[in-house]
């Protein structure tokens, strides 16, 4: 009976947790005209319909959260279906929500190649060319709409879009550049992915989030502006971008995800303001082109790799907010000669200083040890015997004494006090 009664709590418990978890799939049901739903922990997507009718209405709520999103083929093959209200709470629908439907063959959903339901741009023909303006009014463009219109080489965007889906414009080969008007929020990720002629980027006063590898690959991307609302650019949001020159990442942005420069070999300015906290894992790795780093008092973090591979780099300043330095965080900068690691560091990984010009200053060597600052990084394998670390010494880094096969015993100074 005890054991049944902790099972019925676990069950209870899970149940509590999963109501009030966002986007977890709760219940599914179906409305009295047919409509077929998720309500997921604090909206509701639509995904399918089971009824004939010619003109639709989608409630902007159900069960009283909001209607956000239409699924994926939710409507697909609904040949009766000629109109269709789609409410404001919508701000997404998946690829071929409407495929099928009688809305196709109505010719005032269509403008050169580009079909809309009411004020959303649905989707838009491959062999779309030229440049094209967005329906003024329209208030979501929605994902994969122009993916792979290689032809497209300019769009305009009204300020009444407020929503651009995911991959909207991938793979736009000949789009050279593009002005993200201050209605929009969100670059979702991998938006302009693959926009290989892209060259500027103006991103207007109001976007707060540069989505994961929105600019992925973007090689001749030279110019972009990261606007003071800007405060969260997401994983490879840059990522390849080998022609970006300069970057300012403003004082907004408090989170930058891993590898969102890496690989931009042509960087050669970089201005990190005051507010970001930590440099993410890779973020600036392989970026050959920086030459110097200044890291503002906001960090407490370097990432694993984070600026490995840069060459160029000659001096990088580490202010005394930071406390932990990732594995290979420097590794590979053989440009690197000198760097001050401040007292606040309680945490230096492995290979943090690994093939940079540093590990070539015999000043820096003790015997077969080397520190920097106050901090013990590496040890030759070739160490033997005892060895006494030097007093005052307050970390030893990850791995500095890997492979030491030689060394038979450490002495760690107490701390003085």
């Amino acid at each position: 009976m005890n054991k049944i009664r902790k099972c019925l709590a676990v069950l209870v418990c899970m149940a509590m947790v999963m109501a009030v978890m966002p986007g977890v799939a709760l219940a599914d049901g179906t409305t009295a005209d047919g409509l077929k739903y998720y309500v997921y922990g604090d909206y509701v997507e639509i995904t399918g319909y089971n009824g004939d009718a010619a003109e639709l209405i989608i409630p902007a709520e159900i069960e009283g959260l909001p209607v956000t999103s239409i699924g994926y083929n939710a409507f697909s093959g609904c040949t009766n279906l000629t109109n269709v209200t789609i409410p404001n709470s919508v701000t997404s629908i998946d690829r071929y929500a409407f495929y099928g439907t009688a809305l196709y063959n109505d010719s005032a959903n269509w403008e050169n190649g580009v079909f809309y339901i009411g004020d959303i741009l649905i989707e838009a023909n491959d062999g779309l060319s030229g440049d094209y303006a967005i329906r003024p009014g329209t208030r979501i463009i929605n994902e994969l709409v122009f993916d792979n219109c290689t032809g497209l080489t300019g769009v305009t965007i009204p300020n009444s879009v407020t929503e651009i889906g995911r991959m909207a414009f991938y793979g736009c080969t000949s789009l050279t550049s593009v002005v993200i008007p201050n209605s929009v929020t969100e670059i979702s990720e991998n938006t302009f992915s693959g926009c290989t002629g892209i060259t500027s980027v103006t991103i207007e006063n109001g976007v707060t989030e540069i989505g994961g590898n929105s600019f992925n690959g973007c090689i001749n991307l030279t110019d972009i502006t990261i606007p003071n609302s800007v405060t969260e650019i997401g994983d490879e949001a840059f990522y390849g971008c080998t022609n970006l020159k300069n970057v300012n990442i403003p004082k907004g942005v408090t989170e930058i995800g891993r590898s969102a420069f890496e690989g931009c070999t042509g960087l050669t300015s970089l201005t990190i303001e005051n507010g970001v906290t930590e440099i993410g894992d890779s973020m600036f790795k392989n970026c050959t082109g920086i030459t110097n780093v200044i890291i503002p008092s906001s960090v407490t973090e370097i990432g694993i790799s984070a600026f490995s591979g840069c060459i160029g780099l000659t001096s990088v300043t580490i202010p005394n907010s930071v406390t932990e330095i990732g594995g290979s965080a420097f590794y590979g900068c053989s440009g690197l000669t000198g760097v001050a690691i401040p007292d606040s560091v309680t945490e230096i990984g492995s290979y943090a200083f690994e093939n940079t010009a540093i590990c070539n200053n015999y000043e820096n060597w003790d015997g077969d040890v080397l520190y920097i600052s106050n901090h013990l990084i590496k040890a030759r394998k070739e160490i033997s015997g005892d060895y006494i670390i030097r007093p005052g010494t307050l970390t030893i880094a990850g791995g500095a004494f890997q492979g030491c096969t030689g060394l038979t015993g450490i002495t760690i100074s107490p701390k003085e006090s």
